[in-house]
């Protein structure tokens, strides 16, 4: 998002927080009178419709003259745009939808929504009488309650030109290799890239690691020395595989291809030792990695072959649709649209709004 815009929207939240301003020294000391949330109904697509769902619950008494408004990104389309109600009674809620289209793309996404509505005040200060020896002192923060007052939250997204993705989670691979792009398709094979450890980071704990290894082979009784302090050995090693990847990584995206072998085989041997599936997705992700340098070598037979084994291994995780993706353009090098057709439809089963994916499905069938 421009700085500009950036800052416009910081400006809006600004003011309604403002706007609000009275009531953020008392709503600590007042109980919760209304409960107010906002999801999407699935990862939002450039250009494509979806739901923003708010949800507002009358927790102490009725609530009265509401109205719910949007504060939406630059260029996005709301139908309707704000709502109003004229009552939600006590022990109920009311679902406020509103349909919204996606501008552009948008990598660190939010969506604002407050409602102002008639305060219950009497209701609370009722309410009040039933706390006990707190209850003196909330009944007088309740008075300083505005006639109208509200509440307001947001929804964080990301939003690519390839995929969006929410709610925000690990499975986000945002990465493609065009260097191996089939013709016809409009970006390359998947990877993934971790966001926060960097390759100085990645050969510390590497190093690290090492001598932790030879202090253990030199003196096993170490090992126990360990466990008595709290530190998790197999967390080390996790942290470790994290390392060799990130390294691997930065071999394969400057064309080392021996270097990036060498690191994932570093990777697999410390994730023998470990007995759990604590990896999960980085385990994935280093199977992918493989198949992609074995690609890049142009032994095609053998990268799908580990794409396949790849995907058997942890076949439900959401991850998958990357690996499958990639197993459907391997399949259209060699010329086969059957076979490239089944691994997108698969892929999408794991996420139909898989936007880049959906695109070259359909191309596929046409």
């Amino acid at each position: 998002m421009p700085l500009f815009r950036q800052i416009r929207y910081a400006m809006i939240v600004g003011m309604f927080l403002f706007c609000v301003s009275s009531l953020i020294g008392n709503q600590n000391r007042l109980p919760e009178w209304y409960r107010f949330s906002a999801t999407l109904n699935g990862s939002p697509s450039i250009g494509t419709q979806s739901q923003l769902l708010a949800t507002l619950s009358a927790l102490i008494g009725d609530i009265h003259d509401i109205e719910v408004q949007l504060m939406l990104p630059t260029g996005w389309i709301a139908s309707p745009s704000s709502a109003r109600l004229d009552h939600i009674p006590v022990g109920e809620g009311h679902m406020f939808r509103f349909c919204l289209t996606p501008s552009g793309a948008l990598p660190n996404g939010s969506i604002g929504c407050s409602f102002t509505a008639m305060s219950p005040k009497q209701a609370i200060l009722e309410h009040c009488r039933t706390l006990g020896a707190d209850g003196a002192e909330i009944a007088r923060s309740t008075q300083a309650l505005p006639e109208k007052s509200g509440g307001f939250t947001d929804v964080a997204f990301a939003l690519f030109p390839e995929e969006g993705f929410y709610p925000l989670s690990s499975d986000m691979w945002l990465d493609y290799d065009d260097r191996l792009k089939t013709g016809e398709m409009q970006r390359g094979p998947s990877f993934y890239k971790d966001p926060l450890i960097t390759t100085f980071q990645a050969r510390t704990d590497i190093e690290m690691y090492e001598r932790l290894k030879a202090k253990l082979a030199s003196e096993p009784a170490f090992a126990k020395t360990l466990q008595e302090t709290g530190i998790d050995l197999a967390r080390k090693r996790a942290d470790v595989c994290a390392g060799y990847y990130v390294v691997a990584l930065e071999a394969f995206l400057k064309g080392s291809f021996s270097e990036t072998e060498s690191a994932l085989n570093a990777f697999n041997a410390v994730e023998s030792e470990i007995k759990d599936d604590r990896l999960g997705d980085l385990q994935t992700a280093a199977g992918n990695l493989r198949a992609l340098t074995l690609w890049s070598k142009g032994d095609r037979k053998s990268a799908e072959a580990i794409l396949r084994a790849t995907f058997y291994q942890r076949r439900k995780a959401a991850v998958q649709r990357y690996v499958l993706r990639n197993l459907g353009l391997l399949s259209l090098e060699r010329g086969d649209h059957v076979n490239a057709r089944e691994s997108f439809r698969l892929a999408l089963d794991l996420k139909p709004s898989y936007a880049l994916l959906s695109k070259e499905f359909s191309a596929l069938k046409k």
